[in-house]
């Protein structure tokens, strides 16, 4: 029975370390996230017309060639398996080929380009989270912070974020074909209904840790401007005759919801790891009471086996 639950604290320890190391290995990828999306969304607006936000490209470029490098050297040192190797080689290779501007491809394909690739990114956080066994984490709190971090608020910042784009190239250019029309109204139908999902794990997560509202009840406000932000593409470009809205404005409004969103995202993962440290910690003090223990068994039973040595 010792050896057993020997095997067991030592398999849930190595579970803990494993599922930290996922965490350590996901962020660099969240990081990736809003600049591969506002690289499109710069792309789209000088393709579209604006070429005043062309020098922003190049910022944003050198920022995502940075955390390529440093994801190559986190895989190439840091201990540990590293997960999703595969993805991150795709994904590396479809943005050498993509982050120069091809004038010649035209906005919607280059938009359309760019957003493949940020469906790559976002299966790679969620292989990372599903090889590190963080999407199996057994404290409820924990599976619904996971997953938040590594599905639902990655996937509803791609879709506010593509209207973002879509929706900023359309202010630079002035016009809007029945195709960019039903994409915007399907864009503004997903974010309505992934919204309440979103809030809807997070009370859950919140119902079994009330205690990380003190942390994330600010940034989870974020969602809170979801609806507004719709309402602004119904009013300004669905529902609207002619599209008068400023390009800047437009690109500005849906970044501030993004950038919400993210900061929700990353401010999950500092709690998420907390909750393994203590899990790591709490485990670890069993062992070491059930060492105690053991010795002072052996203590005991050698003071009684003396005591009748001595009374005989």
């Amino acid at each position: 029975a010792r050896y057993f639950l020997s095997v067991d604290i030592d398999s849930q320890i190595e579970l803990a370390k494993r599922e930290q190391l996922g965490l350590q290995q996901v962020r660099p990828y969240l990081a990736l996230l809003p600049l591969m999306q506002q690289h499109r969304g710069l792309s789209n607006v000088v393709l579209s017309g604006a070429e005043s936000f062309k020098p922003e490209i190049p910022k944003t470029q050198a920022a995502i060639d940075t955390l390529f490098i440093q994801i190559d050297r986190q895989i190439k040192a840091a201990p540990g398996e590293q997960f999703a190797l595969r993805e991150t080689s795709a994904l590396r290779e479809k943005w050498n080929a993509l982050k120069s501007i091809d004038a010649e491809s035209g906005a919607a394909k280059a938009f359309q380009a760019r957003t493949a690739m940020i469906a790559d990114l976002l299966s790679a956080i969620r292989v990372i989270a599903i090889e590190s066994n963080l999407v199996l984490d057994s404290n409820s709190a924990g599976f619904h912070l996971v997953t938040l971090f590594s599905d639902k608020l990655p996937r509803l910042a791609e879709i506010i974020a593509q209207a973002r784009g879509l929706s900023a190239g359309l202010a630079a250019k002035k016009t809007m074909n029945a195709d960019e029309r039903s994409r915007l109204s399907v864009l503004a139908m997903l974010g309505a209904a992934a919204t309440p999902e979103a809030a809807a794990t997070f009370a859950v997560a919140l119902k079994n840790a009330p205690e990380i509202n003190a942390t994330l009840s600010g940034s989870a406000k974020s969602l809170q401007l979801i609806e507004p932000y719709i309402q602004s593409l119904d009013k300004s470009f669905l529902n609207a005759l002619t599209i008068k809205a400023d390009t800047g404005e437009t690109f500005s409004a849906g970044a501030n919801v993004t950038v919400g969103i993210m900061q929700f995202t990353n401010g999950i993962l500092p709690l998420m790891d907390g909750i393994l440290q203590q899990r790591i910690e709490s485990v670890s003090n069993r062992m070491l009471w059930r060492d105690l223990a053991g010795i002072l068994s052996i203590a005991i039973a050698a003071y009684l086996l003396g005591a009748l040595f001595l009374a005989t």
